[in-house]
């Protein structure tokens, strides 16, 4: 049993290591303006629940980059990237609530987050 734990552990931190290296090239794309690149990628992380990746998509949506902009799928991907502490997703998500952007005015959950 010992040796499956560790065999399970190295795959694992293997796997983690290949999604942050994914994530920071997709970021640097994204910092370029590759936006129509960093979509997809960010997409496949998110869809991995990568929180980083998550918001930066969230993100997207929110402003328009690369897509019609669209409150409301910006507020499920904060929401998801919220509830894995990710800070800045929760700021997002509270202001979303408070100022009725893709979520329906509302001041304890903006609270909350």
């Amino acid at each position: 049993h010992a040796l499956i734990t560790v065999g399970c552990s190295i795959l694992i931190i293997f796997c983690r290591l290949t999604w942050w290296h994914e994530f920071d090239n997709v970021w640097e794309a994204y910092a370029r303006g590759d936006y129509h690149s960093a979509l997809d990628r960010f997409r496949a992380l998110a869809e991995e629940d990568h929180a980083g990746s998550q918001y930066y998509l969230a993100s997207m949506y929110d402003t328009g980059k690369d897509v019609p902009g669209n409150g409301t799928i910006a507020v499920q991907w904060y929401f998801l990237a919220a509830q894995q502490g990710h800070l800045y997703a929760q700021s997002q998500l509270g202001y979303m609530h408070e100022n009725s952007k893709g979520a329906p005015k509302n001041y304890v959950i903006a609270y909350v987050w």
